[in-house]
């Protein structure tokens, strides 16, 4: 039988160690992202299970940042099979958790519908109201790790990637589509006023 509160409490332990540079995957995110999911199995049907293994691979999917930053997702996925065979979960099960947390890396590319709904969870924030709080956390981050870049490259970047990013499912379409929307908008606006500086 599978043991989530086990699984809450390991990660809850292992976020505890991760590097206080890291400003946007800092402890609460897997957190959040479990959230996220949570509001989206509210308007998308799942069993059970499906539920359990959709929040036991939010909660894992960013704990490689322990490990390093880049490829990160490959790192969660080591944690995940060593951790997840004691708490009850079969090695199908733990196959299906691993595949998810890998389809996270961006560019995602998830195939099946769990992989699909824990894309989707992980950039929820591209359709919501604190949008720009976060992305200006996921570029001190980076700049945190020696990633550099100038903040006007960084919203055209930013731009360019939401432009090529689709919702997967319906339940994120017709929850944060509207939203994404308008800061799109306005992330056009704020580099058009960059640009027009002198």
């Amino acid at each position: 039988m599978i043991d989530f509160k086990k699984v809450q409490k390991n990660t809850a332990k292992i976020n505890r160690t991760l590097s206080r540079k890291l400003l946007y995957h800092d402890a609460n995110h897997g957190e959040e992202v479990r959230q996220a999911m949570l509001r989206l199995l509210e308007k998308q049907k799942a069993t059970t299970e499906e539920h359990l293994l959709l929040q036991t691979a939010a909660l894992y999917h960013d704990v490689g940042f322990t490990v390093r930053y880049d490829d990160n997702e490959k790192e969660a996925v080591k944690i995940v099979e060593k951790e997840l065979p004691a708490l009850g979960y079969t090695p199908k099960q733990i196959q299906i958790i691993s595949k998810m947390i890998l389809t996270t890396k961006v560019p995602q590319c998830p195939k099946t519908k769990l992989e699909k709904l824990l894309c989707d969870a992980d950039l929820d924030n591209l359709g919501r109201p604190d949008f720009f709080k976060k992305t200006d956390l996921l570029w001190k981050e980076m700049r945190n790790f020696g990633i550099r870049i100038p903040k006007k490259e960084w919203h055209i970047k930013t731009l360019d990637m939401m432009k090529s990013h689709c919702f997967f499912t319906s339940a994120s379409k017709n929850l944060r589509q509207k939203e994404k929307k308008r800061n799109l908008h306005l992330l056009k606006i704020k580099i058009k006023k960059a640009s027009s500086k002198p």
